[in-house]
């Protein structure tokens, strides 16, 4: 994490696992710090660490630059990112069923469009 901090202002969220939609906050994250990700395991402190070597590190290191795992993650907080606004909003003081409703089906006409244009997140 230390050298991690030197290339981003961000930190790595790990929020816990009890708090709903936890793993949408850690891949928007993920998604944010992704260049610093880069900097930090290709950096010349990172190769000094004696644990670079070891299976984890280096599959962190493939991982950091596999283009599907990028896509995946963008995909993933774009289709999800309705539905946990949703969870957001049911969660809120003075919520009504009628708002939730509403909600909802603005997500579903979302999720529709995207679908049926193809739309990919942008790069």
């Amino acid at each position: 994490m230390s050298i991690f901090r030197t290339f981003s202002k961000l930190e790595i969220l790990r929020p816990a696992k009890t708090r709903f939609a936890y793993m949408i906050i850690v891949m928007e994250r993920l998604i944010k710090v992704q260049d610093a990700l880069r900097q930090t395991v290709m950096s010349d402190a990172w190769k000094a660490w004696p644990g670079s070597l070891e299976p984890d590190a280096l599959k962190v290191q493939q991982t950091a630059f596999h283009p599907d795992m990028w896509n995946l993650a963008e995909s993933l907080v774009r289709v999800m990112q309705p539905i946990y606004s949703v969870l957001r909003l049911t969660d809120r003081e003075g919520c009504t069923l009628g708002l939730i409703y509403e909600f909802m089906d603005k997500v579903g006409e979302t999720l529709n469009r995207d679908s049926i244009l193809g739309i990919r997140p942008e790069r």
